[in-house]
């Protein structure tokens, strides 16, 4: 999926291109709840690199972005979340930052 902001850089025949490459509809707005997913179910999600702000939305259950949508809907459906944090050390300083962490395993997150 597209974001929003990223679809309009996209030519029609790059799109095409995308569809062609992987066989799945490209799509930059959001379905409905009640939709089904054009794709196949996934083994596990992979959060590389991590931000320290995504790290810390992710630890309280935020969902403002796709990223973190389908991160945090998927201790729901038992698909594991491997995260890579790549953050500067200051951040690891922060007291914040180990209470963050520390969140992550009761979410089915790695």
């Amino acid at each position: 999926m597209l974001t929003p902001t990223v679809a309009p850089w996209f030519s029609p025949g790059d799109l095409d291109a995308l569809v062609k490459g992987t066989c799945l509809p490209v799509r930059w707005t959001p379905r409905l709840p009640n939709g089904s997913s054009p794709h196949p179910r996934i083994d596990c999600h992979v959060v590389a690199p991590a931000t320290a702000n995504f790290v810390a939305e992710l630890a309280t259950g935020a969902a403002d972005t796709q990223a973190l949508t389908q991160a945090s809907e998927a201790p729901g459906t038992s698909t594991p979340v491997a995260v890579f944090p790549r953050v500067k050390a200051a951040h690891t300083h922060h007291p914040a930052w180990d209470e963050n962490l520390a969140r992550l395993p009761p979410r089915a997150c790695t």
